[in-house]
Formats: structure tokens, sequence, C-alpha cells
């Protein structure tokens, strides 16, 4: 088997990072916070279960539409798991590929398929008490750009794995 040196592989990284620092040049950095109703099936408990969702976002949007994000999408429900011992939504921690479609001059319809790990937990605390999965999301909004520097998102996502939606109103700091 050929082993590539230390030094070809540093050499290729500083260049990929170049090249795509580059690119990046050409589009938009967007950290963004919203809070949400997140509704979904608790599991093991039959019913639906509501809870208010707190959602965090970074992400990167080039020229074209195309772009990803970082996501987090936690659980704002403090008293979870006071009254039962059996695990359901937690947080979700992943990863997104994004397309944004102008619908008018400050108007976006956006889209995004991701991946990442949602935490299960019955809020007590404890190892026994808390497990993870591997969740896909998708996610539909619609985006107004109030400013070059601020917008606003009405954005739906949902967890695949765990069903969990939430509708979530993001305020987003383009810059």
């Amino acid at each position: 088997m050929f082993k590539t040196s230390n030094l070809v592989r540093g050499t290729v990284a500083a260049a990929s990072l170049l090249i795509a620092g580059g690119a990046l040049a050409e589009g938009t950095f967007t950290p963004e916070i919203g809070i949400g109703y997140g509704s979904g099936k608790q599991i093991g408990i039959p019913g639906d279960r509501q809870t208010f969702t707190y959602n965090l976002g970074f992400g990167y949007s080039d020229v074209s539409g195309f772009g990803a994000r970082a996501v987090v999408i936690a659980d704002g429900d403090l008293v979870r798991g006071v009254f039962t011992d059996t695990r359901s939504f937690d947080n979700f921690v992943g990863a997104e590929a994004t397309y944004s479609l102008p619908l008018q001059d400050r108007l976006k319809l956006t889209g995004g398929l991701g991946v990442g790990r949602t935490k299960l937990d019955d809020g007590n605390g404890g190892v026994a008490n808390s497990g993870s999965i591997t969740d896909g999301l998708l996610s539909l909004g619609l985006q107004f750009k109030f400013h070059a520097h601020y917008a606003m998102e009405l954005r739906v996502s949902h967890l695949t794995s765990s069903n969990v939606t939430s509708t979530t109103l993001q305020a987003q700091f383009p810059f």
C-alpha cells in the first residue's frame, strides 16, 4: 500500500482552503436564532406532544442559491420528565444542504435536506435515561429580508426518525 506524506497532505489541505476561501467570498454567511413551536409523537407514549423549541443555525449561501448550515433544535420544555420516565425528544444537532429561490426582491423560498443526531432524554438525567439516534432533517421556509443585515424566516423543520416537526420564526443576520 502507498502512503501519502504529511507534506503532500498539508499542501493539498492548504490549497483546498485557499480555493474554498476564494469561492466563499462570493456568498453570504448567516447566523440565525429562533423560537418556535414543536410537535410530534412522544416516543413510547400514545398521542402527540407539543412544546416550544429553540433553534440556532449558522449557514453560508452562495450567490447561486445553494448553501449549507449547521443546525441545533432544542426542546424548550423545562419540566420534561417530571411526570414520565419515557424517552422523548431533547435536541437535534446536524448539518443541512440548503437552496433558496428568490420570489421577489426581498422574498425567498428556502428549503433544505440534512442529517444529524437526535438526543432522546426523559429530563431526569443519568446515562440510563438518555440515548441518541441518527435523524434526517427536511425544512421549508419563507424568508423576508428587511435590510442588508437583517432578515426573518418562517421555517418548518421535520425530523424524520424522531417524527418531530418544529415551526419556527428565525431572526437572521446575514453578512
